[in-house]
């Protein structure tokens, strides 16, 4: 059940990333980004609280509600950056970092501990690198000089990317039966330093309506990813979760091109197929 649990997460994160780079496509100003990150994240915390109050059975002891504030902080600091990145033109270069670095961050961390995935689940979190490294791309050519030409892209994704995979790993210290109520704290707890680096930006908590109705659909998707992703991660194999959740970024690539009807590159859409092929690898194993 856990592994659809992951899937369900990844596909909902996704969507609510497509919705965020809508919304911050509308921005007028980069800094307004931290609005859209700060509306997402409250509208995410109804799907969360319905969740937590109405569904759980679980048995949360103290440590589980500690480890949550730690994943709290660290939710927290990654909205404004990968938002940030996906909105301002610093896909081909952000994308792919974040994501190899959140797979192999969890991936060495617990395998080295003990993690024992199978054989097959092995061979999908191999080809989800891959699928990851072209995701961001705009064109056929390697990104490697765009990205050495902007080291602060380099250095954001990268932080990014450590912060995603240390809060995999920090959520995968739950326990199996701790159930949805640490979940509260993590958006609680993370609703600070967003709300933190809004208020540091100058701008206003809610941005404008034409920006606020795309952030307000990211959220509620956002939220129920969460959830979803959550139970992944108390149930099942962090290093698997982690690599099912880091390809996300595949899902606004495909709505763009069914929605917004933008052109899907030859390289994009290999990038699906191996990500496709991923997934039903560690899903079969």
């Amino acid at each position: 059940m856990w592994i659809a649990y992951g899937v369900f997460g990844m596909l909902s994160i996704g969507a609510a990333d497509f919705g965020a780079m809508v919304a911050g496509r509308r921005t007028i100003r980069q800094d307004e980004i931290f609005s859209v990150a700060w509306l997402l994240h409250v509208i995410g915390m109804l799907p969360v609280v319905v969740a937590a109050l109405a569904f759980d059975s679980g048995s949360a002891q103290t440590s589980d509600f500690l480890w949550a504030a730690g994943a709290g902080v660290t939710l927290g600091l990654i909205r404004p950056l990968i938002y940030s990145g996906l909105s301002f033109g610093a896909i081909a270069t952000f994308v792919p970092i974040v994501a190899i670095v959140s797979i192999l961050l969890p991936f060495s961390v617990s395998v080295g501990g003990g993690e024992d995935p199978g054989v097959l689940q092995l061979a999908g979190i191999g080809l989800a690198l891959p699928a990851m490294a072209i995701v961001g791309t705009r064109e056929a050519e390697a990104t490697a000089k765009a990205v050495w030409s902007k080291p602060q892209v380099l250095l954001a994704a990268l932080a990014c990317g450590a912060l995603i995979g240390g809060s995999s790993l920090i959520v995968g210290e739950m326990g199996e039966d701790a159930g949805l109520k640490p979940t509260l704290v993590i958006v609680l707890v993370g609703l600070m330093p967003i709300t933190a680096a809004t208020r540091i930006a100058r701008v206003p908590m809610m941005p404008r309506t034409g920006v606020a109705v795309p952030a307000v659909v990211a959220g509620v998707l956002d939220g129920i990813g969460l959830v979803f992703v959550i139970l992944a991660f108390q149930q099942g194999l962090v290093s698997v979760v982690a690599a099912l959740i880091a390809m996300a970024p595949v899902i606004p690539v495909l709505l763009a091109w069914a929605v917004l009807q933008e052109r899907l590159q030859p390289i994009h859409a290999a990038a699906v197929g191996v990500a496709f092929a991923a997934v039903v690898l560690m899903v079969v194993g």
